[in-house]
């Protein structure tokens, strides 16, 4: 019989980094993000974010007034305090074939409104949430108020003092 010795050359050593590697890419996906998640910390902050709803009946312009608590129709939780409506006049974009140009022409009967919305929010490394409620600029948020139920996106998010 032969004794063999193990030879390791640059191809093996290549091929055990590799797998270290995907070892510890494994290990990182699913202990998440260094298996520290239970650390994060939220701290309280006011918040105003503003939602705007397109296309609705002109007639629903005054059933709201400042003030008025804001809820999500979704998971009917508190989410704010209404604090300034801003309208507009609902567009329409259509072809000028004749300029070759888009163009906007107002559709009657039709506005767009601008709610302004106040609220006490946990501010997180990732997100600001009102009751439970994540708030986020492009996320779609559907609103109860007396008289009043409406779908918009969330536009603009301020942080206040």
């Amino acid at each position: 019989m032969t004794d063999r010795k193990i030879r390791f050359n640059l191809v093996d050593v290549l091929i055990l980094l590799i797998l270290a590697a995907a070892a510890a890419l494994v290990a990182f996906v699913f202990m998440g993000k260094g298996g520290n998640e239970s650390a994060a910390t939220t701290q309280p902050a006011t918040i105003e974010y503003v939602i705007e709803i397109k296309n609705l009946d002109s007639s629903l312009q005054d059933t709201m007034a400042v003030g008025q608590l804001v809820e999500d129709s979704v998971e009917r939780k508190i989410i704010g305090e209404l604090k300034a409506i801003s309208k507009s006049d609902a567009k329409a974009t259509y072809f000028n074939y004749t300029t070759g140009e888009e163009e906007y022409s107002v559709v009657e009967g039709k506005i767009n409104l601008t709610l302004t919305v106040r609220a006490q929010a946990a501010e997180s490394d990732e997100s600001f949430t009102v009751n439970g409620y994540e708030i986020r600029v492009g996320k779609q948020i559907s609103v109860i108020l007396p008289g009043f139920q409406g779908s918009g996106y969330c536009i603009g998010l301020t942080k206040l003092g």
